[in-house]
């Protein structure tokens, strides 16, 4: 796990911490709900599974959903269509489709997935858990402030307009090309006033510039799955180079199926090493291929540069600083809140059976002194109606929750904001 991704690293150095019986709790796990963003949380008996889960998100620089539900990490991130080791999986707990558990995948079986998650046997450890019954697995992404960061220092490097005659790319302006301008146009990604395009390309607003690259590139070559700095770099390359080509040098590099498309054997095969020497070798790949270029002895100083300078802007790239992720203070907890065991006193028969009991013990007694006639068979008989009552609002409750909460269960997984394949 020495080249695991960085959460997951956090996360490993927790294993064995365990709930204490009684008061005081454990104040590590005090310290993971006041990293999920529930700092007046003391009390290690309120479910704490997502709360090391979005601990562990914090503390290694990635935004968690500051949730104590399990499954509000359903929409979270990326949607993976299998599961990775590091990937975050959530499993359904229980009948009751508002709970759940989740965790992270440190070992893929054939049936089932090892999880190192929090409260499990009430403590951080390994744990298998049926593969078939997860309800869906996440992947971090960087966000749009890692992008914009990036995409700053690449358009350093594109410069602005130019239509250079050796240049198969033809008229360019930050970078973008007459044809993806008009692609981007065609597609409705964006409207221009001008009638010609290469007038509007002329005069495109950072709007346009920031819409094109994230649609068209930092999203359709999956940088923001990436560790920080080699997503940096292979963002260069998919604009420099196009996004099939540029995925192919990565794959070759990362020893994965070069076959032009970001999977989860990418993915894995590019966190299992070191971004540093990643870039490097694929710094070596892209020079490789524009040695090969008839135009080297034009451009060829000026890609030497860029891969120097892309490769230093890389590994400048973080991402999302925590400190940029202000916790809010939340409101005081309720059994919404979080994935809650606990029942509300009136729900419970038992306690219903004592109050009745306890009525229809002084109600007959006291009934003459006020002036009414009350036998013990009257109260019995109004005991037993509350409490049928009492039963069917629960039914009727519980029925439309499991149906509101399966159609809020399934729609993160058939949803999905950015078309990845992964």
């Amino acid at each position: 796990m020495s080249n695991s991704p960085p959460w997951l690293k956090v996360a490993k150095h927790h294993i064995g911490i365990a709930e204490r019986p009684g008061p005081p709790s454990n104040e590590t796990i005090n310290n993971f709900f006041r990293d999920a963003g529930f700092k007046d949380i003391r009390d290690d008996n309120i479910p704490w599974c997502a709360a090391f889960v979005g601990a562990m998100l914090q503390r290694s620089g990635y935004t968690p959903t500051h949730s104590l539900l399990a499954r509000s990490y359903m929409p979270w991130g990326s949607a993976l269509e299998a599961p990775i080791k590091g990937a975050i999986a959530i499993f359904p707990r229980g009948s009751n489709p508002a709970k759940g558990h989740v965790g992270f995948i440190t070992n893929i079986n054939s049936q089932t997935l090892e999880i190192l998650g929090g409260n499990q046997n009430n403590q951080v450890c390994l744990q298998n858990w049926e593969k078939d019954k997860a309800l869906g697995y996440r992947w971090p992404h960087l966000g749009k402030a890692t992008f914009k960061e990036a995409l700053s220092t690449l358009l350093q490097r594109e410069g602005g307009w130019s239509n250079h005659n050796a240049d198969p790319g033809g008229p360019t302006n930050r970078g973008i090309t007459l044809n993806t301008y008009k692609a981007a146009i065609f597609s409705g990604l964006i409207s221009s006033p001008y009638k010609n395009p290469e007038t509007g390309l002329r005069h495109i607003t950072k709007q346009q510039i920031e819409t094109i690259y994230l649609q068209q590139y930092w999203y359709p070559s999956c940088c923001h799955l990436m560790p920080a700095m080699v997503a940096g770099f292979h963002f260069d390359a998919a604009v420099n180079q196009g996004v099939n080509r540029a995925t192919k040098f990565l794959q070759q590099v990362a020893m994965a199926e070069i076959d032009g498309e970001v999977g989860p054997e990418t993915i894995s095969k590019v966190w299992a090493q070191s971004p540093k020497t990643l870039t490097e070798q694929y710094k070596e790949r892209r020079l490789e291929h524009y040695r090969s270029l008839k135009t080297y002895s034009i451009f060829g100083k000026g890609w030497r540069n860029r891969l120097d300078e892309a490769s230093a802007a890389a590994s400048l790239l973080k991402p999302i600083p925590t400190s940029q992720h202000q916790i809010k203070e939340k409101p005081p907890m309720t059994t919404s809140t979080y994935d809650s065991d606990k029942k509300w006193w009136g729900e419970s028969l038992t306690i219903w059976g004592a109050i009745v009991t306890a009525l229809s013990t002084l109600l007959p007694l006291l009934g003459p002194l006020i002036g009414l006639d009350i036998s013990t068979e009257m109260v019995e008989q109004f005991g037993e109606t509350v409490a049928r009552l009492i039963q069917l609002f629960g039914g009727i409750t519980g029925t439309t929750m499991t149906l509101y909460g399966r159609a809020r269960a399934s729609a993160p997984l058939t949803r999905r904001a950015i078309d990845v394949r992964i």
